[in-house]
Parts: C-alpha cells; structure tokens; sequence
C-alpha cells in the first residue's frame, strides 16, 4: 500500500506545477472555500438557534437536519468544521497578503514608469518644439 501511495504521490508532484500559479484557478478556488465557509456558518447559527428554543418534534427535526447538513460539508472538505473554519481564516489572511503585495507590485511599477517618463521628458520635451516660422515641427520636412 505505502508503494501504491508513492507512486500516486509521485504522479501528482509531476502534475502540480500545472495548477502552480494559475490565478484564475486561486479565485475558483477561494470562491468555492467562501461558499463552503457561508454555508457552514448558516447552518451552525440555524442549529445554535434552534436548539435554543424549546424542544419541540420539529425543532428537534430542524436540528437534526442542520446537523446532516454540517456532516455532509465536513465530509467534502474532509475535515471537522471547526478546523475548516480556522483554515478558512489563514486561507482569507493569505488571500489578502496576495492582494495587498499585488498592489504594492503596480503602485511600484507605476512609480517607475512615471521616473522614466520624468527622465525622457527631461532630455526631450513630449511637444516638438515649431521652427522660427511656425509652419514645421523640428522633425517634419518642408
């Protein structure tokens, strides 16, 4: 079995780096793990209310679905709800660290472009100059 699993492992490593850094994939993705995210809290609320009021056949029937409803996302994402949602929050955090550097990338590459422009347009002016007759720019012929 463990060579069953290293050969998979080893499959799917040469596969990653067709998934590594596809942006579009990273906002798929997040938006999946968002909805996940709403639909548990939903429930989780729906069920703390719920069993908060007293205990009625079809309280205890909202209950119990809520509950098949939080077993059946934690069975999809694979993991217990409250680790779900602690991951959640890293994976939100993360998202906006990558969001935020992005910023600073263009906001930085902005700044540098400006500098060049500064610099061309000091040694050349972007308007051409008109000759003493005024007809011609100085790189027009006559």
């Amino acid at each position: 079995m463990l060579a069953a699993f290293k050969r998979r492992n080893q499959r799917l490593q040469q596969a990653f780096p067709k998934f590594c850094c596809k942006h579009k994939v990273v906002e798929e993705m997040a938006l999946v793990a968002e909805n996940i995210h709403d639909k548990l809290q939903y429930s989780l609320r729906a069920l703390a209310e719920t069993e908060a009021q007293r205990e009625s056949s079809a309280q205890q029937h909202l209950a119990e679905a809520e509950r098949q409803k939080i077993r059946a996302l934690e069975e999809f994402v694979r993991m217990p709800h409250a680790e779900y949602l602690k991951v959640f929050d890293q994976l939100r955090e993360f998202f906006h660290q990558g969001a935020s550097g992005q910023t600073e990338m263009v906001e930085a590459n902005l700044r540098l472009v400006i500098s060049i422009a500064k610099k061309i347009h000091e040694s050349r002016p972007l308007v051409p100059r008109l000759d003493p007759g005024g007809q011609h720019g100085p790189d027009e012929s006559r």
